[in-house]
């Protein structure tokens, strides 16, 4: 059985999330899918990444989810409405 660990969004990009051993938590981020995985930049510049020290089905999990999931969102349609611009 595979593991549920990504949420595909539109424009081939998706939200990850797995557990980092050395650092006991886990990170959740937003990639570009057609470069090779490079983290996904907000609309502001900055890299839609978070990270929480519970894990699938708790509050702050799911809080840090939704907050990399509503930004990467947001960067996806302002892609459409504006054309992808590269923010660094």
């Amino acid at each position: 059985m595979k593991r549920f660990d990504e949420i595909r969004l539109p424009g081939k990009q998706v939200v990850r999330w797995r557990f980092l051993d050395r650092e006991n938590r886990w990170e959740i981020a937003a990639y570009r899918i057609p470069t090779g995985g490079e983290l996904l930049m907000s609309v502001t510049g900055e890299p839609i990444q978070r990270w929480s020290a519970g894990g699938p089905s708790t509050d702050e999990f799911s809080e840090a989810l939704g907050m990399v999931v509503m930004s990467a969102s947001l960067r996806v349609q302002s892609d459409r409405l504006n054309g992808r611009r590269n923010l660094h």
